[in-house]
C-alpha cells in the first residue's frame, strides 16, 4: 500500500467508505485497531509486565478504540481501570458496544463528568504504570477546553509515559499544532496512516514514538481518496538514483546553478552548492552578490562562481536579473534562496525570477519568505 500521509478529512472519509462502500463494519475497524494498538503498548512496556494500565477515555470513537485496548489488556493478565470522562447515557455507537462488554468483563470503569471528580482520580490515575489517552481523536478542530483540558493536564502531570490512541488528545492532525494544550506521548498508535501532524513540529514531539496500524481498510479505499501528501523515507528514492555508465562524465551529469549568498551569509551559498555537488550535479555555478564571490571560490574550487550586481547592503540588486537569465542558458535547473537575504531590490528580484526562469526552479529559504509577500 502506498505510503501516504492523511488529513483528518481524507481518514474520516476513508473510514466513511470503507463501511458504507466495502460493507466492513465499525465494530471490526474498531476491534482490530484497539487489538494492535494494545499488541503495540504490551511490546513497548514488556519489560514491565505485568503492568497496571490506566485508559483515560472520551466518548467518541477515539474512547470506543481505548476501550478494546481496555478489555484486551485485561485478558492478558494487565490490571487496567477505564476513566471514563462522561456519564454512561451520553455514550452511543461502537464506542457503547466496547463499553458493555468491558462491563461485562468486571474491568474497573469510572465516570467522571466534572472537574471535581477529576481531581479525585488523579493521584490514582498517578500511580498506573502507564496511561493511554484515548480521550480525543483527529476530529478535534477547536481549542480544548473545560473537562478535556483539564484531563490532559493530568496525564501530563503525572510523569507516566502516556501511549496516545491514533494521534495525542489536543494535536490537529493537519498541522501539528496544540489546540490549546496536547499529551506530551510517549508513544503513539495511529490507525490506517500517520497523520500530518504527527510530522510536522511541534506535532511530531508531542507525538513521540509513531507506529502506524492497518486496521484493515482496502489499499482502493485509500487510492480512491487519493491523500496530498505523501510519507518518504530513504527506500522511497532508490528508483530515483540511477547508476552511472562507467564512462560517463561530466558534462552528462547535470550543470546546476544556484544563486545564493549575501554579505554576512556566504556560508549559505557554500552549503547549498556542496549539496548540489553530493547529490549528483556535474558541473555547478554559484551566483552570488560581487563581494562574497572571494570567498565562495575559496571554499569550492569545484564550483564555478559569477559576481552578480549587489545593494549597498551587501544583498542581489533589481539589476541582477538580466546577467542571471544570461546564465540559465544551458542549465539544467536553477536553485535560488539560500542566505540572498530579504531587502526590497532582493524580493523583486527573487519574484522576477520565479516569473522569468526557462528552467526548472527550486525555491528555498530567502526565496521562500520572499515569495510569502506577494
Amino acid at each position: 500500500m502506498k505510503r501516504y500521509l492523511v488529513t483528518a478529512d481524507e481518514m474520516r472519509r476513508m473510514d466513511r467508505m470503507a463501511i458504507e462502500d466495502f460493507g466492513i463494519p465499525g465494530l471490526v475497524l474498531m476491534e482490530n485497531a484497539g487489538r494492535q494498538a494494545a499488541d503495540i503498548l504490551l511490546k513497548t512496556f514488556s519489560s514491565r509486565l505485568p503492568i497496571d494500565v490506566g485508559v483515560a477515555a472520551g466518548r467518541g470513537n477515539n474512547g470506543g478504540d481505548g476501550f478494546v485496548i481496555a478489555r484486551v489488556l485485561s485478558s492478558r493478565g494487565c490490571s487496567v481501570t477505564v476513566y471514563v470522562l462522561s456519564s454512561r447515557e451520553r455514550i452511543t455507537g461502537d464506542a457503547l458496544a466496547n463499553l458493555m462488554l468491558i462491563e461485562a468483563m468486571g474491568i474497573a470503569t469510572l465516570f467522571l463528568t466534572s472537574e471535581s471528580d477529576l481531581l479525585r482520580m488523579e493521584a490514582r490515575m498517578a500511580a498506573h504504570d502507564v496511561l493511554v489517552d484515548a480521550l480525543l481523536g483527529t476530529g478535534l478542530n477547536q481549542e480544548v477546553r473545560g473537562l478535556y483540558r483539564s484531563a490532559i493536564d493530568i496525564l501530563n502531570r503525572s510523569k507516566k509515559p502516556v501511549f496516545s490512541v491514533d494521534l495525542p488528545s489536543g494535536l490537529d492532525a493537519d498541522t501539528g499544532k496544540p489546540l490549546g494544550c496536547c499529551v506530551q506521548a510517549h508513544t503513539t498508535a495511529t490507525f490506517g496512516f500517520p497523520k500530518v501532524g504527527h510530522l510536522l513540529q511541534p506535532g511530531a514531539a508531542f507525538t513521540g514514538h509513531l507506529h502506524v496500524v492497518d486496521i484493515g481498510i482496502p489499499a482502493l479505499v485509500a487510492d480512491r481518496v487519493a491523500p496530498r501528501h505523501a510519507w518518504l523515507g530513504t527506500r522511497d528514492f532508490f528508483d530515483v538514483v540511477r547508476s552511472r555508465h562507467p564512462e560517463t562524465h561530466k558534462g552528462r551529469t547535470g550543470h546546476c546553478l544556484i544563486v545564493a549568498g549575501s554579505r554576512g551569509k556566504a556560508g549559505a551559498a557554500g552549503l547549498a552548492g556542496r549539496g548540489a555537488l553530493r547529490a549528483g550535479a556535474g558541473l555547478l555555478t554559484l551566483a552570488c552578490p560581487s563581494s562574497i564571490q572571494p570567498l565562495l571560490h575559496g571554499f569550492l574550487m569545484e564550483a564555478m562562481t559569477e559576481a552578480l550586481p549587489e545593494t549597498p547592503s551587501g544583498m542581489l540588486a533589481d539589476e541582477a536579473l538580466g546577467p542571471l537569465l544570461e546564465l540559465t542558458a544551458g542549465k539544467s535547473v536553477l536553485a535560488v534562496g539560500p542566505g540572498i537575504g530579504s531587502s526590497e531590490p532582493t524580493v523583486r528580484l527573487v519574484q522576477d525570477i520565479v516569473a522569468e526562469s526557462p528552467v526548472p526552479l527550486v525555491i528555498d529559504a530567502d526565496g521562500l519568505n520572499a515569495l510569502a509577500r506577494d
